[in-house]
């Protein structure tokens, strides 16, 4: 059925071209293939757009599509014959028609072409037309080929210094400037030459945090963000001193992340309401503090003694954790500093355990306890003593447990026992008392 009604169609195209030979001069038409990206990769899958259309009424058209079979496999076609059409107008109001059809990239090609042959198509007043015509062209690349490095070899700001010094596996950085600066100059040179960066150049300040981002994209695509984060002093900062190091209070909520548990608050400072996150079950109030080198952490602040301690929140599989220093550690345990993410805290060894112990407050219950922590899984369970290896010695108190449940035993057996020996001395009484004779 699918032959007759193309030949049917070939019949009333070539019955045009035949009694028609006229053309049109005025008029114009197009035949276009495109696509999104003239580049793909091995293995991928590209959509093309295929549009015929005129300044005037079409009637009918043919066309084939034509491709290198080695670079492309045809995947998808709305074309009446996959790789050729054969239309007639549903109208006489019609002056375009669209397809589409995808390829897949079968091997690296350099600038091979999808394009139009055997082009025949007319008005619908009959008169025949000469579309123009254009062809894709498509460079197919291998990825494996490609450079996958997206690292920076060097990253500065004209006439500051970045905290920590630049290392191309780091990529989270700080800086602090006077009040009046409103612009920097962001710096970076590529590893590679065939990588891109974007965020580089004058960059306009605010007040407070600013983070500029300078992102790197490999050659494959791959990308690595760099930030620089940029405090811009306030005029009048709230300075505050912590184990010698001054520390500037930030003012505005917006410069500071709230963690998932906590709501916002605000307490005084210095007689200033400054803005801060408050945890009804563990109590804390935490604030924001940026250090000289522009870093901004939370700090619980303690107004009853004016104190601040750096607040380190991590989460476990369900588990939200602060860890911090016990006021008692487990005996013979021995102080270790141990990495979770990017921070250093205190954690404990003790003979028997494979996985360094961590105190810590669980913010979720206000629950304080140990905790083991599995550096290579990035796991953290709940800890109890007597537990070696994972696996749970029995305590005193479920030794004495058993204990109490042996006697138990033993006293219902004994008591079983005396019962049968109360019964047997019983039914000896009664043999020895003498049956009265009847008269």
């Amino acid at each position: 059925m699918k032959k007759i009604k193309q030949l049917i169609i070939y019949t009333f195209i070539i019955f045009l071209n035949g009694l028609f030979i006229t053309q049109v001069n005025a008029a114009s038409a197009t035949l276009k293939i495109s696509s999104k990206s003239k580049t793909m990769y091995v293995g991928d899958t590209q959509k093309f757009t295929i549009t015929l259309s005129a300044n005037a009424y079409i009637g009918a058209w043919e066309f084939v599509i034509d491709y290198d079979t080695k670079c492309l496999q045809l995947v998808t076609s709305d074309l009446e014959g996959k790789t050729n059409s054969v239309g007639v107008a549903p109208n006489n109001k019609t002056k375009s028609k669209g397809y589409s059809i995808s390829f897949k990239a079968k091997k690296a090609c350099s600038k091979t072409a999808i394009s139009f042959s055997a082009i025949n198509a007319y008005y619908y007043d009959n008169s025949s037309m000469k579309p123009t015509t254009n062809k894709a062209t498509i460079n197919i690349v291998d990825k494996s080929t490609l450079s996958n490095d997206s690292n920076l070899k060097a990253l500065s700001v004209s006439g500051y210094n970045i905290s920590p010094s630049f290392d191309k596996s780091k990529t989270s950085y700080s800086l602090t400037v006077p009040n009046n600066v409103r612009q920097i100059t962001v710096n970076a040179s590529k590893s590679d030459s065939k990588a891109k960066v974007t965020g580089t150049g004058k960059v306009n300040l605010k007040e407070g945090l600013n983070k500029v981002n300078v992102v790197v994209t490999s050659e494959r695509g791959t990308s690595k963000i760099y930030t620089i984060n940029v405090t811009v002093q306030e005029k009048d900062p709230i300075k505050v001193e912590i184990d010698g190091e001054e520390y500037t209070v930030i003012r505005k909520r917006s410069d500071m992340k709230a963690p998932s548990t906590y709501e916002d608050s605000t307490v005084k400072i210095k007689n200033e309401e400054i803005p801060s996150f408050y945890n009804e079950v563990t109590g804390f109030n935490l604030v924001g503090l940026t250090d000289k080198n522009g870093a901004v952490n939370l700090y619980i602040y303690n107004d009853t003694d004016n104190t601040y301690t750096i607040y380190n929140e991590y989460a476990f599989s369900g588990l939200r954790i602060y860890p911090f220093k016990p006021d008692e550690v487990l005996q013979d345990a021995k102080e270790i500093e141990l990495t979770i993410g990017e921070d250093k805290i205190t954690g404990y060894t003790l003979d028997g355990i494979k996985y360094p112990l961590v105190y810590a407050l669980n913010v979720e219950t206000g629950k304080e306890g140990w905790y083991t922590y599995d550096s290579e899984e990035a796991t953290l369970q709940k800890y109890q003593e007597g537990t070696h290896y994972g696996e749970s010695k029995p305590s005193s108190s479920v030794t004495t447990k058993v204990a109490s449940d042996k006697y138990k035993n033993l006293s219902y057996i004994l008591m079983g026992i005396s019962g049968i020996l109360v019964v047997f001395l019983l039914i000896a009484l009664i043999r020895l008392i003498p049956k009265n004779k009847t008269k």
